[in-house]
């Protein structure tokens, strides 16, 4: 029994993480804005938005859209492999983004987007916080129009 070792699990606090996000989105911004120019970002034809999501297009064969979704999937992930080793080693963003995949209605084509990963940050946390701000505001408004240093 003594030999037992008891580990706590770490405790994280939400605003720190919401904090690294928001971090993590400036890096991406500057990132993007160093990159978005270069030959490499413009051979593997590249695009983002004003949320610095980045995007890339994948066109498919006419005769590619008559087979399953899977061949699709085999398909598009083929195209994306050189945009992976772009987006993980030269700007090196691997770890905070993921990808996501639209189809373009009227073309044979894809929409892969490429998002941040969002850990805390979330519209939810934001409006809490929002909330719990304002309580707690209010209740130091009130508590000193009480105690008499507002008037």
């Amino acid at each position: 029994m003594d030999n037992i070792i008891k580990t706590r699990p770490k405790f994280k606090i939400k605003i720190f993480q919401a904090c690294r996000d928001i971090s993590n989105w400036f890096f991406i911004r500057r990132t993007v804005k160093r990159h978005r120019g270069t030959p490499a970002w413009t051979m593997h034809n590249l695009t983002h938005d004003w949320f610095y999501r980045i995007g890339a297009v994948v066109n498919m064969r006419q005769e590619d859209f008559g087979e399953q979704e899977e061949i699709h999937l085999v398909r598009t992930m083929s195209f994306l492999n050189p945009i992976f080793e772009y987006i993980s080693e030269t700007l090196e963003l691997g770890e905070i983004l993921y990808p996501d995949k639209k189809r373009i209605e009227g073309a044979y084509s894809y929409l892969v987007t490429f998002h941040q990963v969002f850990i805390a940050l979330s519209f939810k946390y934001v409006v809490s916080r929002m909330l719990f701000s304002g309580i707690v505001l209010s209740g130091l408004y009130i508590l000193g129009q009480y105690l008499g240093y507002i008037q």
